[in-house]
Parts: C-alpha cells; sequence; structure tokens
C-alpha cells in the first residue's frame, strides 16, 4: 500500500453523491492509496445484465480499450467472470485480490485482463439493498502484486463504499423511469460498438461501414439474430458481411478479430507517438 486513505477525500467523494463528477471522485479516493491505474464498478439488479457505473482510468491511452471490454463485459462476459461466481450474498462486503495468472480461463483472462494490460485486481463486492455491487482496482503489469495490507485498508471502509455506491446509484436513477440500468448498459455498447467500427474503418484492407459495424458487434459478443435484428438486415446477410470482412482481414474467427481490433489500437498509438 502506497498511503493511508483520507477520510477526508470520502468525504469529498460523499459531497458528490448524484453528480457526474462522482465516477472521477471516486478513482480518486483510491488512486494514490492502492497506486492503481484503473477502476472499474458494476451494479447487479437480479439476473439482468450488470450496469456500468463507473469506468475510469489513469491515461487516455487505456480508455478505448477500457471502454471497449465494458461493453463486451456487459454482454456476456459477467457470465464468465470468476469473481461474481465465487463472492457470497452474505450482509458483509467481501475484499479479496486476483492475480492475471491465477485465472484458468485463458480466454477469458486474455480479453478482460492481457489485452488492456491489467495484471493485478483488489476486489470489493457487497450488497446494498438488492443491489450487489462489483468494484475492481486494477495495477498494470510491471506493478507489484496487491498486498494484505491493501487488503485490509479496503475492508476498512468497505462498508461505508458500498453504501455511497448504492447511495449514488439511487439519486442518479431517481426520477427516472424504471429499466434505465438497462439503458445505461446499452449507452455503454453503442459507445463501444461505434468505437469499434471506427477502428475497424481505418484498417488498409477497405471494409464497407456495414461491415465494419457487423465486426464490431462480433467483438461485443452479438448473436448473429441480434446483429440482424439490430441492423435491420436478414441472418444470412449478417453471414455475407461476416465472411467477406474476414477474407478481407485474413482471419478466421471472433477471438482472431478481438486480437486484430487491439492490434489496430496499438498501430494508430504508434503512429501517432511521434
Amino acid at each position: 500500500m502506497h498511503g493511508p486513505i483520507a477520510y477526508d477525500s470520502i468525504a469529498r467523494l460523499i459531497s458528490t453523491i448524484g453528480k457526474p463528477s462522482f465516477p472521477a471522485e471516486y478513482f480518486s479516493v483510491f488512486r494514490d492509496p492502492f497506486h492503481i491505474q484503473q477502476c472499474t464498478v458494476f451494479a447487479f439488479r437480479g439476473e439482468a445484465s450488470p450496469t456500468p457505473l463507473i469506468v475510469e482510468v489513469e491515461s487516455a491511452d487505456m480508455r478505448s480499450i477500457a471502454q471497449v471490454t465494458t461493453g463486451r463485459y456487459v454482454c456476456e462476459g459477467f457470465e464468465r467472470d470468476p469473481n461474481i461466481r465465487c463472492a457470497s450474498r452474505g450482509p458483509r462486503p467481501r475484499v479479496s485480490t486476483l492475480d492475471v495468472d491465477q485465472i484458468e480461463d485463458r480466454g477469458y483472462r486474455h480479453e478482460y485482463y492481457e489485452t488492456g494490460g491489467l495484471a493485478h485486481e483488489l476486489i470489493l463486492i457487497g450488497n446494498a439493498g438488492n443491489v450487489r455491487y462489483y468494484s475492481s482496482f486494477y495495477r498494470t503489469q510491471g506493478e507489484d502484486e496487491f498486498s494484505l495490507e491493501d487488503r485490509l485498508a479496503l475492508q476498512e471502509v468497505a462498508n461505508l463504499t458500498i453504501q455511497t455506491l448504492h447511495r449514488h446509484a439511487d439519486c442518479a436513477s431517481r426520477d427516472i423511469p424504471a429499466g434505465v440500468p438497462q439503458k445505461a448498459s446499452a449507452d455503454a455498447r453503442k459507445l463501444a460498438l461505434e468505437h469499434l467500427r471506427d477502428v475497424l474503418l481505418r484498417e488498409p484492407q477497405s471494409l464497407t461501414p456495414r461491415e465494419a459495424e457487423v465486426c464490431a458487434a462480433i467483438v461485443l459478443g452479438y448473436s448473429t439474430l441480434a446483429i440482424g435484428l439490430n441492423c435491420g438486415i436478414s441472418i444470412n446477410t449478417v453471414a455475407t458481411h461476416r465472411k467477406r470482412a474476414y477474407a478481407k482481414l485474413g482471419i478466421c474467427s471472433q477471438n482472431d478479430l478481438f486480437s486484430r481490433y487491439f492490434a489496430a489500437v496499438a498501430r494508430h498509438r504508434a503512429q501517432l507517438a511521434p
């Protein structure tokens, strides 16, 4: 641990409950004490897909990847998340740590950790009302693992943190019709789809806008039927666009497409670096 959690910073966080500045302030509270480079918070309500409440990163370079993985996570990744599967629904918040090499599902490890350079995770999961809040604090490759001291420090403020998240989520959704959590997830997916499509359109293989749109949806885990409904085309047309795009890109699977996206992002950054 790099320093104690400052309670005046928690007071500032509480003062931003229900405001747009809350996510950035939440990240700020834990960034220096735990020396983290990324933070996410998801709200789980029943069996529905989780709602992303906070996605904050240390640098702009990490943001695009974080947005894509967030959109993919709320589509299907949460069902494979080992942290959620192991978490109890008891009254006390649970604090734990996870290192990337402990994740047995290699595909999940690659998609949600390695591609974003994430290596160590400090986890807080707790319930308030009928909602489960899942907060993750990440360190990147090359950083030290989280220590027992880090776990104990987070445990000290665990109840306060969960209640603060619950209060913020409640205030943010007040006077908004039921179903907004699903809209929030849909908004995250829409942003991720637009970002993926734009990246793929910049590739030299000259995908058509529709081919890039279909590929973006595939990366996020959409089924052929869902892509057809969203795009207003038949499933046969979806398959045709996918086949043509894969041929142009020289790939043959969803995992290849996912890897191709991150390679494109890395190449684009390298071009901008000078």
